[in-house]
């Protein structure tokens, strides 16, 4: 599923979040070493949640080359995954013109379905203490659902490449941030599109007693205006994807 929404992230000028269930059943992953190994040297097992087709058909305009309806679009992948039978289940959250793609139930180490909320739904209290770097208070952030949730999560920080070029408004980083007992995945998003609007992430996690990987993706361009689609149903589109 996160594949899946990563390829519309960046494929559309869309605003999508992606984040993994806790993955406790042995079915749900796959051993990956020797496929590692023949680019790296193993320094061990890589395991990571097995992965499947998925296929959604939804309009595409034939103008703008986008879904005529991007909320249909993507609930029709969550959709799809939930019908799978290993993995995950999700649900499709929106908060104004952005969209979550969030969990909601996975299965116990016996297989037995069971509800499971994202770890970013995990209320926060944070004070960034006046102004500082953006993307340190993506880290610190973070660092702060980890210990209230006990969950470990890592990562925050996007390669230097990604952050260096001031045509992506990303050379002046300081901000400050502020919450009450608030919902982590608000104020990660009131303060990553503060940094860049095409900004958004995928939550990944590792299996069992690992910890959750947190990235920033950066989202495709906007294109130039178009002159209204004088076919609105569009063409129908497949997406087929992993994970």
């Amino acid at each position: 599923m996160g594949q899946a929404v990563l390829s519309l992230i960046r494929s559309y000028p869309v605003t999508i979040t992606y984040e993994d269930p806790r993955y406790e059943y042995a079915g749900d992953f796959r051993d990956v070493t020797g496929e590692v190994g023949k680019t790296h040297p193993p320094q061990g097992s890589t395991i990571v949640p097995k992965g499947g087709a998925l296929r959604a058909a939804y309009d595409v305009s034939q103008d703008t080359g986008e879904p005529v309806d991007m909320a249909d679009a993507i609930q029709s992948l969550v959709d799809a995954n939930n019908r799978a039978r290993y993995g995950g289940h999700f649900e499709l959250l929106r908060s104004g013109e952005t969209f979550h793609v969030v969990p909601t139930e996975v299965r116990d180490a016996r297989g037995r379905w069971i509800a499971q909320r994202s770890v970013l739904d995990t209320p926060i209290t944070f004070s960034s203490g006046g102004e500082r770097d953006g993307f340190e208070l993506i880290e610190a952030i973070l660092h702060e659902v980890s210990l209230v949730s006990g969950q470990n999560i890592v990562g925050g920080r996007p390669n230097v490449a990604m952050v260096c070029f001031s045509s992506l408004g990303c050379t002046e980083n300081r901000r400050t941030v502020d919450a009450t007992n608030e919902p982590a995945r608000d104020v990660l998003m009131r303060l990553v599109s503060s940094l860049n609007a095409r900004y958004t992430w995928v939550l990944y996690y590792g299996g069992p007693g690992s910890e959750y990987v947190f990235s920033l993706v950066l989202g495709a361009l906007r294109p130039d205006p178009k002159p209204r689609d004088p076919t609105p149903a569009g063409v129908p589109f497949n997406l087929a994807s992993a994970r």
